[in-house]
């Protein structure tokens, strides 16, 4: 009662409804938590909502292939791809930093792009030209060894 007077101050029906609101959305919680069993990490992991599982689902399988394509772990390694295509060494940090602006410049550009051609055509775009970017990596690496 106290915060929520300084919050509004002499507003007595403003208060008592609030913490009426405050109470049902306790007992609101506390009955979900029941249906749920458990509660917690269950809710969040196996929702009963199909459309909440499928998007689910969705997220998690774009956050794994965009790990599991390694692009990260490219940009990490950069300097060192540099070195060993026998680039200058006072150049390898320059062009590092053109390979970071780069990623910025596209995702910028995609960005732009998402609202007019939607997000399934640039996430297989993108999917498309990874393998390529990845294999072309693969391939200068297996010629150069």
């Amino acid at each position: 009662y106290n915060v929520l007077y300084k919050v509004y101050g002499n507003d007595e029906v403003h208060i008592l409804n609030q913490m009426i609101e405050i109470k049902q959305t306790i007992e609101m919680e506390h009955k979900s938590e029941d249906e749920y069993r458990c509660g917690g990490w269950s809710m969040v992991l196996c929702p009963e909502n199909a459309y909440i599982r499928h998007a689910l689902l969705i997220g998690v399988g774009i956050s794994f292939f965009q790990q599991a394509t390694g692009s990260e772990a490219a940009v990490y390694y950069t300097p060192d791809i540099f070195k060993k295509a026998g680039v200058a060494e006072n150049r390898i940090l320059l062009y590092t930093t053109f390979v970071g602006l780069g990623k910025v410049a596209f995702i910028f550009i995609s960005t732009c792009f998402l609202d007019k051609c939607g997000r399934r055509p640039l996430l297989l775009a993108s999917a498309v030209c990874m393998t390529l970017a990845l294999f072309g990596l693969t391939v200068a690496f297996w010629i150069g060894s």
